[in-house]
Formats: C-alpha cells, sequence, structure tokens
C-alpha cells in the first residue's frame, strides 16, 4: 500500500505539487495551537506513516535530508524563532 502511496503523489511534478499542498493545509509545517490544528497534523502524518516515511527506521535520513536544505539568503531570513509556512 505504500507504494501505491508513494505513486499517487511522487509519479508527476503535479503529484508532489498536491502533496505539498496537502501537508501544508494539514498544518505539517505550522505551530499546533488548537485542537483542530492537532487533528489536522495528526492525519497528515497518518498519510506519511501509511507512505512508509515516517517511521524509525527512517528518522536518521529524514534528518540528513532536512540537513541538506540550503539556508535561505541574507534577504530572505526572518527574525530567529518558529515560522509557520503560509497557506494558500
Amino acid at each position: 500500500m505504500a507504494e501505491k502511496y508513494r505513486a499517487v503523489f511522487s509519479g508527476s511534478q503535479e503529484g508532489i505539487e498536491v502533496f505539498e499542498d496537502l501537508l501544508t493545509d494539514l498544518r505539517v509545517y505550522e505551530t499546533i495551537n488548537t485542537k483542530e490544528d492537532r487533528i489536522l497534523h495528526n492525519a497528515a502524518f497518518r498519510i506519511l506513516v501509511k507512505m512508509e516515511l515516517y517511521e524509525p527506521s527512517n528518522m536518521r535520513m529524514v534528518t540528513r535530508n532536512l540537513l541538506q536544505i540550503p539556508l535561505p539568503s541574507p534577504r530572505e531570513k526572518a527574525e530567529p524563532g518558529i515560522r509557520d509556512v503560509k497557506r494558500l
């Protein structure tokens, strides 16, 4: 089933964009402040678990990949602290 979930989202640029939009709407990239946010956030992580992306054997790889994300340019840097991704 994990392969099917991955195929839905990774087969095209459009699928990747839809996956990113879903994760954003489900509050993956936001601070969890309310019960509604927590429910949505947990739904997103349920999808990631079904895709076998979020599991103990992958955590080191996830962490290493996060560290490969380039730093923003000095003009793009915001003040230190938690920065939620803006939903469209």
